[in-house]
């Protein structure tokens, strides 16, 4: 831990691997050891090997295993596994759905679905995320995500109210940004550039 926490993680892998092979009996610690071997071949980004001790971690009964599982998903995903990294996240929702990486795993798959153009499905997941998780930072990217899906269907009223959803909750330039240039590029391709100029002008 010593070496996890100087963030020398070669040495830490080491420790971690030779504590796992002396403790033979299923404890606590053994099976914290994994997800900490885990997430030290994460941060070297040998994802192969992060995946098999994140789920060597769920299968010895990790205290944090949805952690584990969340980990085991991003990985798989940074690999371009997308079935596998969708199947371990709703795995993950299924075994616990009260878990706070629950937000996390609904906007992930979300990501994932849009990555493989199914974007029925990544709906749904943003959807969830918007209305069960509303203090989550992943809140504003979905219902932007969500504005876009509209739009590429060819919803562009439900793509506006998503835009101008996103305006309301989050006033700041920083936050809205990105919501006023999708909306302005609805309009302007639309030929409404005077409701555009009106709705400005209400803010």
């Amino acid at each position: 831990y010593t070496y996890f926490k100087m963030k020398q993680y070669g040495e830490a892998a080491t420790a971690f691997r030779r504590f796992v092979g002396a403790e033979k009996k299923a404890t606590v610690q053994r099976s914290d050891a994994m997800v900490r071997l885990g997430d030290c071949y994460f941060v070297t980004k040998d994802n192969t090997q992060a995946v098999k001790w994140y789920d060597d971690a769920v299968k010895a009964g990790a205290d944090d295993r949805d952690y584990a599982l969340f980990q085991k998903g991003v990985c798989q995903g940074l690999e371009r596994q997308f079935p596998e990294k969708i199947a371990t996240l709703k795995n993950l929702l299924i075994a616990q759905p009260d878990s706070r990486y629950s937000a996390d795993a609904k906007f992930q798959l979300g990501e994932t679905y849009v990555a493989t153009d199914k974007d029925i499905e990544a709906l749904g997941f943003y959807d969830q995320v918007i209305k069960q998780h509303t203090n989550s930072p992943h809140v504003r990217q979905s219902m932007l995500q969500a504005a876009e899906i509209h739009k590429r269907k060819g919803d562009s009223n439900k793509a506006i109210e998503q835009l101008k959803a996103i305006i309301s909750k989050y006033p700041t330039v920083d936050e809205s940004r990105d919501a006023l240039v999708a909306l302005e590029n609805i309009y302007v391709e639309q030929g409404r550039v005077s409701e555009y100029e009106t709705y400005l002008r209400s803010l």
